[in-house]
């Protein structure tokens, strides 16, 4: 035991001397999605909706929320589901609003039901 500990003092002196370290350390950066919607464009009877992922890691399936209104007043709701994103991936989802009386978008989130772990959850909302 004591020829070990005599060992392991002199391998931790050798490593400091060379200017390494005797302790290592986790990466201190995570790669994760960031996932957001960047544009809605309003097309006949529906949307153009583009959602990115910013971030440095692929994102699985999540859902975009959307809710249409009709003077102000809610007048619908939509899920969609996405089939994912790669890291810097864009996709325009093109949805129709058919049968839905109505005059705008109130708003849209992305991932509404928390299904991706993401580097900015702050991010996820969009409307206007």
């Amino acid at each position: 035991m004591k020829r070990l500990t005599i060992s392991i003092i002199l391998m931790m002196a050798f490593l400091t001397a060379c200017g390494g370290s005797a302790t290592t350390t986790a990466p201190s950066t995570v790669s994760l999605p960031d996932l957001e919607v960047t544009d809605i464009e309003e097309i006949d009877d529906g949307a153009k909706i583009t959602v990115h992922n910013a971030g440095t890691a692929p994102a699985g399936d999540f859902n975009l929320h959307i809710e249409i209104s009709k003077d102000t007043n809610p007048a619908g709701e939509f899920n969609i589901k996405v089939n994912g994103l790669a890291a810097g991936e864009e996709k325009v989802i093109e949805t129709s609003f058919s049968g839905t009386e109505h005059n705008g978008i109130i708003f849209t989130e992305i991932d509404s039901r928390n299904a991706i772990v993401e580097s900015d959850e702050e991010n996820n909302e969009f409307g206007f």
